[in-house]
């Protein structure tokens, strides 16, 4: 395994113990809904800020339908967000789309991390 493998490996596993730590504290605190909220917001925000940056570099732009697909779900994810964190009362289906978000990003941090574990890669990034 190389250096940037390794790399990528501790940042999914820091990004996995971000969030089962915000789990924990959110659950303690009573406050789990609002926690969700804002570490949905920043994920959603970071994967369409590296799509951004990724797009930037290709030369020859192909938008698929998955890709398009993924990235207006995470655009709704954010806004879903960021609604529940700034309205006073939100509905409680808000509320449930936040603890689902929060499951599917966990569970695409853990496939990524077992799938980086299991598979070589030549070139990640």
């Amino acid at each position: 395994m190389n250096k940037s493998d390794k790399q990528v490996n501790l940042m999914v596993i820091a990004l996995l113990a971000l969030h089962v730590v915000v789990f924990a504290i959110g659950a303690s605190t009573h406050k789990l809904p609002v926690f969700l909220a804002w570490l949905n917001a920043i994920c959603s925000l970071s994967v369409i800020v590296y799509w951004m940056l990724k797009q930037i570099r290709i030369t020859q732009q192909n938008f698929e339908l998955r890709e398009l697909f993924f990235l207006v779900a995470e655009c709704l994810v954010a806004v879903l967000s960021f609604y529940y964190t700034l309205s006073p009362s939100a509905p409680h289906w808000i509320v449930i789309a936040g603890y689902a978000f929060f499951v599917m990003h966990f569970l695409c941090l853990a496939i990524f991390l077992s799938f980086m574990l299991t598979f070589q890669i030549k070139k990640l990034f």
